[in-house]
């Protein structure tokens, strides 16, 4: 009986080593596209008075646009920071349970692997409730303009 679970035991530590080394990758990603939101949030910010004054009529709607566009990208990153968090303190606890053969953080890892999985379902669900609204929006738009 103890064979089988040392086997298990061992079976195990191979999954979470090699789940651990896809997650750091895909949380490297996530941290890239963070900093790509972040410098398109300033861009449009920050494009957005020089793009109204070069325009003829110097446009002020073109400045709230591109601002509103701006917070818009900087909320989503940082909407995003937290699913990343989750994933690298994930990546920390798989490598000392592995190492170390540390159940508390073994159930550190799982814990913070439940969040992000929790956090990116209700994130999901939000945004296809919002693109649902979104559609029936322009639905709507569409017949009221005829």
């Amino acid at each position: 009986m103890e064979e089988n679970q040392l086997k298990q035991l061992e079976e195990s530590k191979i999954y979470v080593n090699e789940t651990r080394k896809w997650m750091k990758l895909f949380g490297i990603i996530m941290i890239i596209g963070i900093a790509c939101l972040v410098v398109m949030a300033i861009s449009f910010m920050s494009g957005g008075s020089a793009l109204a004054n070069t325009l003829s009529g110097n446009l002020p709607e073109i400045n709230g646009i591109t601002a509103v566009s701006g917070v818009i990208y900087l909320i989503f990153a940082g909407i995003m920071a937290f699913p990343t968090i989750y994933i690298f303190r994930a990546v920390k606890a798989a490598k000392a349970a592995v190492e170390s053969n540390d159940n508390a953080q073994m159930v550190e890892f799982l814990k913070n692997t439940k969040s992000y999985w929790k956090f990116m379902g209700i994130y999901t669900i939000v945004m296809l409730v919002f693109a649902l609204i979104i559609v029936l929006f322009t639905i709507i738009a569409a017949i009221a303009i005829g």
